[in-house]
């Protein structure tokens, strides 16, 4: 039997040559590049659609009642 998994999905816009810094920042978060979507490229600009397992912030993200 294979366990569920559920992700959250976001798309980030900017400039082309900054994609490596934000990708790093991001990559802290647990954010990952969606490989299901392709990178757009345009005018200087870079769209990165970006997943991250929302199991981790199950076990990070502090309960409101604490």
């Amino acid at each position: 039997m294979s366990e569920f998994e559920s992700f959250d999905y976001t798309k980030v816009t900017v400039a082309e040559n900054q994609m490596s810094q934000y990708m790093d920042g991001y990559e802290h978060f647990g954010w990952k590049v969606d490989s299901n979507v392709p990178i757009e490229k345009g005018m200087g600009k870079v769209t990165i659609h970006l997943k991250r397992s929302r199991a981790c912030l199950l076990y990070t993200s502090p309960s409101p009642r604490d």
